[in-house]
């Protein structure tokens, strides 16, 4: 999304006066070189702005920088009373640099203070990639239309496929099919699979996504909770196995009905997990809180009474695995808990039964810093204090200004 601002200057002067186009420029350069100099530094905080808002809207310190919108009319009203040395436009053009210097401060200082508390959330875990679309349950008054079973797919097995989809097609929950049960390995629950997927609106045709496009592929663990219709489509089937798959969305196309998507899926690897971490153990360090393993692997701890929490980020490596090091752009499979200090469980994978999956750089920044450099198939405990996690945002079950305990077990990183 772009936003153009377009500025219409009047050629007849302000005040009821009228500037001399022959004498403008001279008098500028030769009597209020300030004006010129707020015009400038006021246009390259607008160029700031701009980029910022282009990068991301939701970026406090871009709004910051839109405060060279001010100093740019100051420094303009500032060139066209240039003529006045000593009066208004004098004046106007030093209130326009100064403006523009606080709006670039301002926008520094937002950035480098946010920096640390942009991340995702852990307090609802982001445990899978985008294959992981919105899903929506659809109003009582949404009419189902078409059919998956009437689609028709052409060159699936040679790259992206086409598809002809008898419009519209609209769906009330979940449906698949499975179109072929693929020539590969066998598919195990737990299985970390790699897919590649193309959907398409199932209103108007129009394609909305595909990894084949993006050079990209997604990942889900088989067998997860959250999608159980695609475990059941894919029971008995293998790796290469080939599937569609209609979701409902929230949506609204044309005809007031919500859209919903149709995905082409093939299996194009599977992963065996570890379901825990795996390695040497490390000696405990001394006043850190005591962390004990359940024998499927489960973490609690014991929080020591007098423990008071360092300041600093606190990443200690509990077991050591023998896996390849964590990237900081690397996707990560992990089991974890979380508690605050006073012992009390906010968020747990184990808890689930399954896994989480996401991108290390798409979490607080206690975890991109704390797991990059870590090695896969090790356990770690995380401490945060607040910049690290949530800062003085209460995310419900984690109070503002907390600090959090993580044990993460790493299980693979792609």
């Amino acid at each position: 999304m772009t936003f153009d601002d377009r500025q219409r200057t009047r050629q007849d002067g302000w005040q009821g006066g009228r500037v001399d186009n022959r004498q403008f420029g001279a008098e500028t350069q030769g009597r209020n070189p300030m004006a010129l100099a707020s015009v400038a530094i006021a246009a390259l905080c607008l160029i700031a702005g701009a980029v910022l808002f282009f990068v991301g809207l939701h970026n406090p310190a871009a709004l910051l920088f839109w405060l060279g919108i001010i100093p740019l009319v100051v420094g303009l009203f500032g060139l066209l009373h240039a003529n006045d040395t000593w009066g208004a436009g004098k004046t106007l053009a030093g209130a326009g640099i100064g403006l523009s210097a606080l709006s670039i401060v301002l926008g520094v200082l937002t950035l480098v203070l946010t920096d640390r508390d942009t991340g995702g959330t852990l307090a609802t875990p982001p445990d899978t990639a985008t294959v992981a679309e919105p899903i929506a349950t659809p109003p009582a008054d949404v009419t189902e239309a078409g059919s998956i079973d009437a689609v028709q797919v052409s060159g699936a097995g040679g790259g992206q496929p086409t598809v002809d989809i008898d419009l519209p097609l609209r769906v009330l929950e979940q449906e698949t099919r499975l179109l072929t049960p693929g020539t590969g390995a066998p598919l195990e629950s737990g299985q970390q699979l790699t897919v590649q997927m193309v959907g398409w609106r199932g209103d108007t045709g129009e394609q909305v996504s595909s990894t084949w496009e993006d050079g990209t592929t997604e990942t889900f663990i088989y067998g997860a909770a959250q999608f159980e219709f695609l475990t059941t489509a894919l029971e008995g089937a293998n790796v290469g196995a080939q599937l569609l798959w209609a979701s409902p969305t929230a949506i609204p196309g044309d005809d007031g009905q919500p859209v919903s998507i149709l995905w082409f899926l093939e299996i194009e690897d599977a992963v065996s997990v570890p379901t825990r971490a795996e390695g040497t153990p490390v000696p405990p360090v001394p006043g850190l809180p005591t962390v004990t393993l359940a024998a499927d692997g489960a973490p609690s701890i014991d929080i020591p009474a007098d423990f008071s929490p360092s300041d600093e980020l606190v990443a200690q490596t509990l077991i050591e695995g023998t896996g390849r090091e964590v990237l900081p752009t690397d996707s990560l499979t992990v089991h974890y808990t979380g508690w605050l200090l006073d012992g009390t469980v906010f968020d747990s994978s184990w808890e689930r039964f399954e896994p989480a999956f996401f991108p290390l750089n798409g979490v607080i920044s206690g975890w991109q810093e704390g797991l990059a450099g870590q090695r896969v198939g090790s356990q770690v405990l995380l401490i945060l204090p607040p910049e690290y996690g949530y800062g003085d945002r209460d995310m419900g079950t984690i109070p503002a200004n907390s600090y959090l305990i993580f044990v993460v077990d790493i299980l693979s990183a792609e």
